[in-house]
């Protein structure tokens, strides 16, 4: 999912646009998130090529309900601002 993420970084970049920041969050109840946030946050900001300062990560519980609470699951949703790259 790295490699798939620089490379639409790079799609962006080729299209005139660059990425300007990037807000993850992760539905899972275990395991606990807490100690791999900054290494996330830096290899997400690498893939994208933006500053560590420039992505957030964010890990939520679901509170024991559906796949993600019952241990069988992991959801991530994820949006970039973009803006159209000076020419």
């Amino acid at each position: 999912s790295i490699a798939m993420l620089a490379t639409v970084a790079t799609m962006t970049r080729d299209a005139g646009f660059e990425p300007v920041n990037v807000d993850a969050t992760v539905v899972v109840d275990a395991p606990k998130l807490a100690p791999y946030i900054a290494a996330m946050r830096e290899r997400l900001a690498t893939a994208v090529g933006l500053e560590p300062a420039s992505v957030s990560v964010k890990a939520k519980s679901s509170e024991g309900l559906g796949y993600t609470g019952d241990g069988t699951g992991i959801a991530a949703y994820a949006v970039a601002g973009v803006r159209v790259r000076d020419s």
